[in-house]
């Protein structure tokens, strides 16, 4: 049976990273979200050339209707996601932010 993706929300060098390459290892293929997209596109290209399936979506998570863009981008190209984890900060520095998760037919973004 195959995995689902890992969405993986804040991806920096840090626990983001680790995250990444954990689930990327376990089988998942993963999808990166965070704001630097060269940063991004490093970090993919590491993960690939391990031979994993990743795809990045450079977003400010921050600002809750351009991460529901990049989630609907990530769901769209590879299915709902098994795993949604977030590092980011974005919950303390916005006084309110509420994405929902809609998979399915009637999925918009």
């Amino acid at each position: 049976m195959a995995l689902g993706t890992a969405v993986i929300v804040g991806v920096g060098p840090g626990l983001g990273l680790a995250l990444a390459r954990t689930f990327a290892d376990a089988g998942h293929p993963v999808a990166l979200l965070a704001r630097d997209k060269a940063r991004l596109d490093t970090y993919a290209g590491e993960l690939a050339s391990a031979g994993h399936e990743v795809r990045s979506y450079a977003t400010d998570a921050a600002d809750p209707d351009d991460l529901r863009a990049a989630l609907h981008s990530a769901i769209t190209e590879s299915g709902a996601p098994d795993v949604l984890g977030t590092t980011s900060g974005c919950f303390a520095r916005t006084r309110r932010s509420v994405v929902t998760i809609r998979t399915g037919p009637e999925s918009r973004p």
